[in-house]
Order: C-alpha cells, then structure tokens, then sequence
C-alpha cells in the first residue's frame, strides 16, 4: 500500500512539475486567453479557414477512402509511439486538449457549423479526424502520466571522484595560508594607474592540485569582487576560445553594469564574430557603424567603465593542461593582448613544462622566458612530504578493505621493514594519482581478495597505473621474462638470463634447474644478462624512460618475485604470493581459473569441525579440485589453536589414505607431515602459542591418532616407518612407535588379509631400532610372524609369487635366493611345503605348472630357464 502512496505522490509532483515550469504557464495563460477571446478567434478561424476552404468540401468515396487510409497511419504512428514509450511535450498535450474540448463542444451541440458527413457512413464526420488526431497525442501523455518510474537503484560502492576541494577546510597539504597570502596580495590595489591586468600562475605536475589551491585563493576574496570561472577547454577549437570568453565576460558583466556589458560587447566584435542576438540580450538598436571604430578607443572605454563600477574582476583560467598547442597560445593572447584590462587579475593554473612546450612551437629562440612577459607573478605549488599522500591513500581504502587486509595496507605504506613504501613515494606522488591507483585497485580486487597478497596486486596495481606498456608486456611475454625453478619443494619466478632464451619450462607447471643451467654458463657474462634487463633498456631509447623509471621498475619487480619475502605474521598467506608460477594468471585476470578453491572457503572450512571440513573435501574432489586443495593444504604452516591444527592432521591423514589406498604412496609428502606433527612439541619450547597446555598432552593426541587407526592402517604403519628410518624428532618414543607398527601388522594377521602389498608394507615396516641406538633392524617376532602366515595362506593361484624373471625383456626365470632364503632353509624344504601345505590344490592347473617349473629349474641346477608360463604370473621387482 505504501509503495503505491509513493508512487502516487511521485506522479502528483511530476504534474505538479510540469504545470509550474515557466513554458507551460504561458500556455495555460495563452489557451485561457484564448477561451475568454473565443467569440474573436471563432471569427478569424471562420474568415480565414471555414468559408474559404473547409465550406466548400463535399462528401465522395474518394475523399472517404483518402480519410480512412490517414487514419489508419496515424494509428499505426500512434501504436509505434507508445511501443517505443515515446514522451509528448505538455505544449502539444495541452493545445490537443484545447483542441478536442473545443471541438466536441461544437460538434456535440451541432450549432454554428454543419459537417461533411462519409459517404458511406452517414453518422461520422471528416472532421472527427480531429477527435482521433486529439486523442492519441492525449493518449501518449496519460500513458507517460500513468505509467510506473521507479527511482534508480544505486549501490554502495561508487568510483572515487577526484574533484577538487572548494574549501580550506578540506585542504590536506597544509596550503591553505599560502593561499590566503596570494588572496590578500589580489585585493591589495595596484598603485599605478593604466597598468593592464595583472596575472598570476600557479603551476604544478598534473594531478598536484593546482585547480584546489586556486579556489583556496578565490575563497579568501571577499564578495565585492567579480569573479569569473573561464575553462578553455570546453571550447570546441582553439578559434572559438577568445569568442567564448567573451560571451562569458559579457554575461556575467551584464549583471553589474549594463554599460560595461556593452563595451565590452563593442571591443569583443571587433575581435570575434559574436552573434548579437544570442549574446547581447538588452543591448538592441546597435548600429553597425559600431564595428568600424577605432579598436584603442574601444579598449580605452572598457577600462572607463570598468574604472567606474569600482568592482576588481577576477578571471580564474583552469585545465591548461588539457589543451593543445595552439588553444594554449589562444589563452595566452587572451591575457596579454586582447582582455588586458585594467583592473582585471587572471588566477591561471598549468603545467610550466607543459606550456613551455607549447611556446617553443613558435617561438623556439626565446620560449624560457617568454611566459615571464605573461605571469607577473608565477607560484609553484610547495612540495609535501610523500607521509601525506600516503595517509591519503589509507584514507581512501581503508573503509572499503576487509580487515586483513587493512593490516597489509599498512605495511605497503607504513612499513620501512618492506620495500613497497619506498615504491610507493616514488611512484605515487599526487593525489590524482592516488585517487585513480584506488579506483582501479578497488574494482580489480573484488573477486580474489581473499586469493592473493595484497601486498603483490598493490605493486602490481602501481605498476599499472605508471608503466602500462610494462605491464601489458608481462601478461603477453611472461615466459620470456621469468623462469620457473624448485626450490625447498616449491615452485618460484625468477628473471630468465639471454642464455636461457629458448629454455622450455613445461608450461607453469614445469620447473628449471638454476645452479646446474648458471654454472654452464658461468663464463659468458653476456649470456648471463637477464632478458628483462635488456628489455628495459629498449624501452629506455623507444619511449623516452630515464633512469629513475627504469630504476623503479626493476625495483618493483624484483620485490614482486622476491622469494624470500615472508610478511610478518602472514606466513600462512605466503602461498598466495606472486612469485609462486601458479598464481600469474590470478594477478591479471582479476578472478579464479576454474578448478581452483577460494582462499576464503578453503580457510572457512577447515576451522570447522573436522567432520564437516571432510563433507567439504570430499565435495572437492568429487569436483576435481583435489589439486587444487592439496596445493593450499600442503602452504599451511601456522596454526593459532588446537582444533586448527588438529583439522589439519585429520586433513593430512586423509589425504595420505587417499595416496596409499590408490596405490599412490610415493606421491605423498611424508617428510611434510612430520615437520607439522614436530610443530606443536616446537612450540613449547619457545614463546609461540601453545597449541597444547603440555607435551603429554599432545602426546596424548598423537597415540590416539595412531592407535585408532583403521584397519588396516597402512598409511599410519608408513608414516611410523619413515619416522624411525630417517631418525625423525618426534614427540613419541621410537619403541613406542615400533609397538604399534607391530600391532598393525598383527591385526591384519588376526583378520586374514590377503597376501597382498599391503601385507608386505605392513610387514616391512615393522623396524626397531638397533642395539647401536643409531640404526634399524627388522622385527624378528614380525619375521616369524610373516614366514608362517605366508606359507599358511598363499593361494594356488598365487605361487607365481615365488618366482622371479631376470629382467623386464626375457623369458628367463629363476628362484631368487633372497626369496628363497627367506622363506625356506633350503630346495628341499620347498619341495616339502609343496607336498604339505593344506590350503594348495594339487589338481589346480596353475599348481601342475609351478610343479613343472620346479623339477625343470632342478634339472638345470637351479639356474634360470626359459619357461612359457600360462597359469602363473612371475613377478620381478620384489625382493624378500
């Protein structure tokens, strides 16, 4: 209900609207008019249009034809119009109304008129055309009435303006008393008389706030001056800039002084060619000879009437920077030759080096000093400690950046520990420049904020905005510029050198060998040149780059792809970096590649319970971004509670059954897992958080999480291995571990595992430490253990086990000694077993060709033989 009320009031204040403007008024007042003088406008109507024309039309199937055809093309019109919501002005709105009403008055009370009846429609009039013809532009209006306009949705996060500031209130740059100064130094009078204008400028870089100051300075005037806001650059040509300034100084002069308006209208036709009766409202009845007299006295009468309103005219000139050469020229002639009046002070705001380079195009000898014969007085803006642009900057993000990302901020500005606040100042140095390194580092962060360094897109984001043509080449030619290598199992940009030009890296997946590549070319200095460096150096001579800007690209990228920057406390987000190959594309694309996993889900899961972050892993690898969830997992190194961590073993662990399961064991990093297992027993030791309140506590953790295992504990039995083969730090005690690798091994026995890897890895894992307390042994219980249930449980189809090939190529086969040796003391005791052993059948066809295979191999004294096995399958890489 309440909308429709807004709607209606909306509606109610559009008409209200629309009848108040001024045009619609004096419509209404000319129809109302018209209405009380009907008697006399019927008349004239009558003597002009009725008797001579419309009185004499007859009816005809021709003029009825024609009628019928204009009616259904002003239909199809009228049908055109409303389906393209076509506006009708209120004039045409209101005189169709008049119209109509007019009309069915006469035509309803049938007196004064007759009307032309159709032919064949006796009942309709010619002249009810006008009813249709009213009615349809009546039509158009109600619909454009009627129908709903809603107000425009905006959103809260608008581009930043960089306009500038209009008070010294807002003034960031402590300028604000120089521009009072310059204020007071204007409206001080200048002693001698007849001097001309007087003109100061205020110059600077663009971007540095020229236009700021200069309203500073104007607001510092007092009321009683006149002043006139000039921009040149709106002009369409340099040709039309002094008539444009004209136009303006008349206009606002006609306020004040009509007199002086007009001087100055007379003085500016003799220069320009202002159109009378657009400019010179008021000033009718002006003769032509005007324009032959003596442009002096002119000049001379201008300054009279300017003497005389005793009023300073104050001419702001902004956006010289935007203009041409010979625009430029046009606003210099201006101030110098054709409006030097007295009285008159023009605050113009430019670039010097800019304007210079416009002045030498004409004048080459003498350009330095040609501007010091315009500005009397020229004001260079005062330098600002860099500390103030940056505070600007955090001023302009800080509200718009998450809250991690406020903390990286301040270590891109703040921060001397990093070389991003040297870059910064360097690079950044007025407030445009910062307004629109904000506007596009705001916008291109939005959808991977939580997947990069803040940090890195920043130096990429000010790389942008000063060296586009460098940035540009790094998307396209990143593979020539940088190399990938491996390094503490992680993959790193580096420069690539001249010598590794056509060095293929496999793709960002790939990696290269720096000490082994760098020691080839070790003598060839040329050689070793960096590709990018030599790319800078081209860029040098094209584009004009001097050494500061290639000195700051260098120094921007080599901190990019500095692999041994680690922001503080954002050692968990050092994955993120740009100089991890896998992350480029994320930088300049501004969005996740498909198959990859948010940092702010992937965060968000696993500080969940671990029962719901497994849902979420499993949710990711069925959508193929087990790669991708690996790769985050394995980055983590720091952890800021108990269950954090713990979610992260259970992870580990996860993904190592997963290995182990799909026969994938070498492919997982053990030696990772056990340096995350050695970090909460670390941390006791120093003044880090303690994930545990004591060792026995996270000891605690750890036998569970061994001693819960599942069956049949493979991955547990493996991880124990490595951890006593390589003498591993760890909280648990080697012969406590041995014990449970051993119960693994005896479980598997107890419930009747196949003779399979997974019997043999649990077996081989069963190590102990040595008598010597430095290296390892085997089992001899598991041994025991192994012999027995090996012998007891290999199937028939299986004994294929027990034979060995000589090598991949040849139909040669052979019992291994070791093989043998393991299981039985001598041939003869094989030999036995075969005869003994209750779970074989001895009609099996595989067991006759392993029968066959050992009275052969016998005969031949036990050396290998050729043999065509059917039945069995020899294996080769096992040794027992």
């Amino acid at each position: 209900m309440f909308s429709n009320l807004n709607l209606f009031h909306t509606k109610l204040r559009q008409f209200y609207n629309s009848l108040t403007d001024i045009k619609t008024v004096f419509i209404v007042t000319a129809i109302a008019l018209s209405i009380i003088g009907r008697t006399s406008i019927i008349s004239v109507f009558d003597h002009l249009l009725t008797k001579p024309f419309l009185s004499h039309i007859t009816s005809s199937a021709f003029s009825d034809v024609t009628l019928i055809l204009l009616t259904l093309i002003y239909i199809i019109l009228i049908v055109k119009l409303l389906g393209e919501n076509t506006r009708i002005h209120i004039f045409l709105f209101l005189a169709a109304l008049t119209l109509l009403t007019a009309y069915l008055y006469f035509r309803v009370q049938g007196v004064h008129y007759d009307y032309t009846p159709f032919v064949l429609f006796r009942q309709i009039k010619y002249a009810d055309i006008v009813i249709l013809f009213c009615s349809g532009m009546i039509a158009l209006k109600g619909l454009e009435w009627l129908s709903p306009k809603y107000p425009v949705n905006y959103y809260e996060d608008p581009f930043i303006a960089d306009l500038p500031i209009r008070r010294s209130s807002d003034d960031l740059l402590n300028r604000k008393q120089f521009a009072k100064r310059i204020a007071e130094k204007i409206q001080s009078k200048i002693v001698k008389e007849n001097a001309g204008a007087l003109a100061i400028g205020i110059t600077g870089p663009w971007g540095s706030g020229k236009t700021s100051f200069a309203y500073m300075v104007l607001e510092n005037l007092d009321k009683e001056r006149i002043i006139v806001h000039f921009n040149p650059w709106r002009s369409s040509s340099s040709s039309k800039i002094i008539e444009d300034f004209f136009e303006l100084l008349i206009g606002i002069l006609s306020k004040y002084d009509p007199n002086l308006s007009r001087n100055v209208y007379r003085y500016a036709k003799t220069l320009t060619q202002i159109d009378e009766n657009k400019f010179t409202k008021g000033l009718k009845g002006v003769s032509d000879y005007f324009e032959e007299r003596n442009k002096n006295e002119l000049y001379d009468a201008v300054n009279r009437s300017i003497a005389t309103i005793y009023k300073q005219i104050v001419i702001f000139i902004d956006d010289l920077d935007r203009l041409d050469k010979s625009e430029i020229l046009e606003v210099l002639r201006i101030i110098r030759n054709t409006a030097n009046f007295n009285n008159v002070i023009y605050l113009v705001a430019y670039d010097k080096g800019y304007a210079l380079e416009a002045v030498k195009s004409f004048n080459p000898h003498n350009h330095a000093s040609f501007l010091e014969k315009i500005f009397q007085f020229e004001f260079s803006l005062p330098l600002y400690e860099s500390v103030l642009i940056r505070k600007f900057i955090r001023e302009l993000l800080e509200p718009k950046l998450s809250e991690g990302f406020k903390q990286q901020l301040l270590i891109v500005l703040d921060s001397r520990g990093y070389k991003a606040q040297k870059i910064n100042d360097e690079l950044i140095q007025t407030h445009r420049e910062a307004i629109r390194l904000s506007n596009s580092l705001l916008f291109e962060i939005k959808d991977i904020e939580d997947d990069i360094l803040f940090y890195d897109f920043y130096l990429l984001q000010l790389l942008k905005i000063k060296y586009p043509i460098v940035y540009n080449d790094i998307i396209q030619s990143w593979d020539t510029f940088f190399i990938i290598y491996h390094e503490k199992n992680e993959n790193y940009f580096r420069f690539r050198n001249e010598s590794e030009r056509n060095k293929e890296t496999g793709g960002i997946s790939g990696y290269f060998d720096p000490v082994k590549k760098n020691a080839e070319y070790n003598n060839d200095k040329n050689q070793n040149t960096e590709i990018f460096a030599n790319y800078l150096n081209e860029l040098k001579q094209k584009i004009g780059y001097n050494d500061k800007d290639i000195s700051n690209i260098n120094l921007l990228i080599k901190e990019l792809i500095n692999a041994d920057r680690v922001l503080q406390n954002l050692e968990n987000e050092s994955y993120k970096a740009f100089v991890h190959p896998n992350n480029f594309f994320k930088y300049f694309a501004f969005q996740l590649l498909e198959g990859e996993i948010s940092a702010k889900d992937f965060e968000k899961a696993r500080k969940l319970s671990f029962q719901d972050y497994e849902k979420i892993i499993n949710e990711w690898v069925s959508d193929n971004k087990y790669g991708a969830f690996l790769d985050k997992l394995y980055k983590i190194r720091v952890f800021v509670n108990q269950q954090e961590f713990e979610n992260h073993v259970l992870a580990l662990f996860k993904v190592g059954k997963d290995y182990v399961s799909n026969d994938r064991q070498l492919g997982f990093d053990y030696k990772h897992l056990m340096e995350i297992l050695k970090y909460p027993a670390t941390s006791l030791k120093t003044t880090d958080i303690r994930l545990y309140p004591d060792l026995v506590s996270y000891q605690d953790f750890l036998l569970d999480l061994f001693e819960q295992a599942k069956f049949p504990a493979e991955f547990e039995s493996n991880l124990i291995n490595q951890i006593i083969s390589y003498q591993y730090e760890f909280p648990l005690d080697f012969s406590k571990l041995a014990t449970i690798n051993m119960q693994y091994f005896q479980s598997y026995l107890n419930k009747q595992g196949d003779i399979s890897n997974t019997f043999w890895n649990l077996f081989h894992n069963c190590k102990m430490k040595a008598s010597d307390g430095l290296s390892k042994e085997k089992n001899a219980e598991a041994k025991t253990l192994c012999i027995d249930y090996y012998l007891a449980h290999l199937s028939t189809e299986k004994l294929g086990q027990l034979i060995n090939q000589t090598n991949p190529d040849s139909d040669y086969y052979y019992f291994s000694p070791d093989n043998l040796n393991f299981f039985f003391n001598d041939f003869q005791e094989l030999e036995n077993w075969l005869t003994k052993a209750e779970q074989l059948d001895r009609q099996h066809p595989a067991y006759l060709e392993f029968v066959d295979f050992v009275n052969k191999i016998k005969v031949n004294n036990f050396n290998s033989i050729k043999f065509d096995f059917k039945q069995l399958i020899p294996v080769r890489w096992r040794s027992m």
